[in-house]
């Protein structure tokens, strides 16, 4: 998760999306400057980002950040499936995981 976050950070670096979630340009120009370079950056990528941005770990950890995020407002999560796992196993995990979390989650707030 930590590599994808970093070129996320670099690339939207400055954006109101981070600046929202308490990632402004002065936490996010490292990974900016990184991106530039084409070096990684993931080391830099502290746990308190994955928490503000992600939905990773265990699938109890991950229904509790969907809860999180659903109750902070978030209407339409994106999934990524980072490309060094079994891509149909993550896949399959998602659909029958956490979508139907998602779903008992933001029932009726439409």
């Amino acid at each position: 998760m930590r590599p994808l976050l970093a070129r996320y950070l670099g690339v939207l670096h400055g954006q109101s999306i981070l600046v929202d979630a308490g990632l402004g340009p002065e936490r996010t120009q490292p990974f900016r400057d990184a991106l530039a370079r084409g070096a990684p950056a993931a080391e830099l990528v502290t746990d308190a980002m994955v928490d503000a941005l992600a939905v990773a770990g265990t699938p109890a950890d991950c229904r509790a950040a969907l809860e999180r995020l659903a109750e902070a407002g978030l209407d339409a999560p994106v999934f990524l499936v980072p490309p060094a796992v079994d891509m149909d196993a993550q896949l399959a995990r998602i659909g029958t995981t956490l979508v139907p979390s998602w779903a008992e989650l933001t029932t009726g707030r439409r």
